[in-house]
């Protein structure tokens, strides 16, 4: 039964992107809970892990087909784009100096099909004008009911959904999904939902229970960082989206919040959960020194390297070798993997994706844009940024990089609105 709605999803959605290749996008920055919803439900997903990734993967190739023969495609690379490539071109080559080649096979080999999607076909997406909007715009139709199914139709062990069957993981039994990728798809979908939230009543109403079942996916998996992510997000970019330039748009955004936040917190302190309540002080102190030890060993090894290594870095995954893992904060570990070299790269992605948020931003400003799906992007992408300093690593990271793409092809689309616009008005004026 599951299995025959995957694949009828799957041909529906290939059908669709085809045309819109804006659903494969959607697709793609929803696809980790799609992949642990289906785990809830059928074995085969269990077995076959990556099935449901590879299936998003190829609904990305039919929607890059059909962009290829509908488009003059041209050797063409976004600004941002060039620089990610750069940086993981850098870890590729550095496996010659890495002091953990073990780790680096483990890891990079495995992400290369991921890689792919997200650098190379997802840009080729954008290619198409309307596919960066309609993405963004498609994480709410597709975000929405998936996190309602979510919430009503599985059921939890521990801190993440229960699988229909166990796996092994690190030499032991796992009976549940890892819980922060579906908190960062409910993340992910309530701040697209918020910030899209429809003008008429009745949507208005569906929007603000979608986001509060989102923001119930995430305390359930007690994701501290999405938590306070989110909120954040929210808080700051609601107001921008609805043009709430007075002080009480923003002090009723965070009012609200403030309040979800309370009454979430004295429910998980009144509980019992033991170990599992990860909202205890001690708790939390635990993880802050746990990922500080991490970070000092690698900083202090690279800090006191040869000069190769300042400039170049140990090379990819050398932290499994110096701190017994990766060390859970992406600009560290560029810097001391990939060196001074690496960091220059990364920061010259951030500079150019930052440099077209603001001028997203300005457009919907001067415009009066109705579509808010161009202030969703930025949104989403800086609660994956903030994500970066305390999760993840370079090679699990590429939808972050993507998502700089559909900003950067976002703006140069806002620009030529607002050039449009400004023609007009002058016209009228005449």
């Amino acid at each position: 039964m599951w299995l025959g709605l995957f694949l009828s999803l799957i041909g529906g959605a290939s059908i669709l992107a085809f045309r819109r290749p804006g659903i494969a996008i959607s697709l793609m920055l929803t696809m980790f809970g799609l992949e642990q919803f289906f785990q809830s439900k059928s074995a085969i997903f269990v077995a076959n892990s990556a099935l449901v990734n590879y299936a998003v993967g190829f609904v990305g190739l039919i929607a890059g087909v059909s962009v290829i023969l509908r488009h003059n495609l041209t050797l063409h690379l976004f600004e941002s784009q060039k620089f990610a490539i750069a940086l993981y071109g850098l870890a590729f080559l550095s496996q010659f100096w890495t002091l953990s080649p073990r780790s680096f096979e483990n890891t990079y080999w495995d992400a290369i099909p991921y890689l792919v999607l997200f650098l190379i076909i997802g840009p080729v997406l954008l290619i198409d004008p309307r596919a960066a909007q309609d993405g963004i715009r498609w994480v709410y139709f597709i975000g929405a009911p998936l996190i309602i199914l979510v919430v009503f139709t599985v059921e939890w062990s521990g801190r993440g959904i229960k699988m229909a069957a166990p796996v092994m993981y690190h030499g032991e039994l796992s009976y549940s999904t890892p819980p922060l990728a579906l908190a960062t798809v409910a993340a992910t979908s309530g701040i697209a939902s918020l910030i899209q939230m429809p003008k008429l009543l009745p949507g208005k109403i569906f929007t603000i229970l979608v986001v509060a079942l989102c923001s119930y996916v995430i305390f359930r998996t007690q994701s501290r960082g999405q938590l306070l992510a989110f909120a954040g997000i929210c808080i700051l970019f609601f107001p921008i989206a609805n043009r709430a330039a007075e002080i009480k748009g923003l002090v009723a955004t965070f009012a609200l919040f403030v309040m979800l936040a309370g009454a979430i917190y004295a429910l998980f302190q009144s509980l019992d959960l033991g170990e599992l309540n990860r909202w205890q002080e001690s708790h939390i102190e635990r993880a802050i020194e746990g990922r500080a030890r991490m970070t000092r060993a690698l900083l202090g090894h690279w800090t006191e390297s040869n000069f190769f290594s300042l400039i170049f870095g140990l090379g990819a995954s050398s932290s499994f070798s110096i701190a017994g893992f990766y060390v859970h904060n992406l600009p560290v570990e560029i810097l001391c993997e990939l060196g001074v070299f690496g960091m220059i790269l990364f920061l010259g992605f951030c500079l150019i994706v930052g440099r077209s948020a603001v001028s997203i931003v300005e457009h919907h400003a001067q415009t009066f844009e109705t579509d808010r799906s161009l202030i969703a992007a930025p949104a989403i992408f800086l609660f994956s940024f903030l994500l970066s300093f305390k999760e993840g690593a370079l090679y699990g990271w590429p939808h972050l990089f993507f998502l700089g793409f559909v900003i950067e092809r976002m703006s140069i689309t806002a620009r030529e609105r607002t050039s449009k616009f400004q023609l007009r008005n002058l016209f009228l004026l005449k």
